[in-house]
């Protein structure tokens, strides 16, 4: 089942989330692109436990949310999803995701972020932008990060990677890390690479 904007208005979307006591209904698994994009009264998101995808731009511009619980049957969240959501400063992605798009959280509110094991995936931009974030928490099963993963992300000053425990400074499994990845963050002079490296773009 799909929730989009294509078959119902976004009022009667927000009434399903807010001021009723309402949430989503179990047995959607997509939420379509833009359906929530730039909609101001939504503070709080609680994902029905059968969603498995987010569409482009769905919860872009939605500057009130602070609050998104994500059940762990989401696999997919997609290009821009949580864009310039500059409120969304804590948020924990599930175990089982696999794909964060392109964008998916540039020039958000995050402070910090845990990456799960189950992730393969990132698009471009991930976290550009993202002006508040601090810290980021990567498992060694990521083995590459894209081009302009944190780019302007101003506050950056340290990514940990888990293998065993405890947590690591470094890239110690990365095998590549693309163009300006982080230009304009403050990691790069304690950043530390294991002998797996095999690029690092421009």
């Amino acid at each position: 089942a799909e929730l989009s904007s294509g078959n119902t208005n976004q009022t009667e979307l927000v009434a399903l989330l807010i001021n009723q006591g309402k949430t989503f209904k179990e047995g959607i698994e997509t939420l379509s692109a833009r359906c929530f994009t730039n909609c101001r009264n939504i503070v709080s998101l609680d994902l029905p436990s059968t969603i498995t995808s987010l569409g482009v731009a769905t919860f872009a511009k939605c500057k009130a949310v602070k609050t998104v619980n994500m059940p762990a049957s989401l696999k997919v969240i997609g290009d821009s999803t949580f864009a310039y959501d500059t409120f969304l400063t804590d948020l924990t992605l599930p175990e089982g995701l696999q794909t964060i798009g392109a964008y998916a959280f540039a020039n958000a509110g995050l402070t910090k972020i845990t990456i799960p094991s189950s992730v393969t995936s990132f698009g471009v931009g991930t976290f550009k932008g993202n002006t508040k974030i601090r810290t980021i928490y990567l498992r060694e099963t990521v083995p590459s990060l894209p081009e302009l993963f944190c780019y302007g992300a101003s506050s950056l000053t340290t990514v940990y990677v888990e293998n065993s425990m405890p947590w690591t400074l470094g890239f110690a499994n990365m095998k590549s890390i693309g163009r300006k990845a982080f230009m304009g963050t403050k990691l790069s002079s304690s950043a530390t690479f294991g002998p797996g490296l095999v690029s690092i773009g421009d």
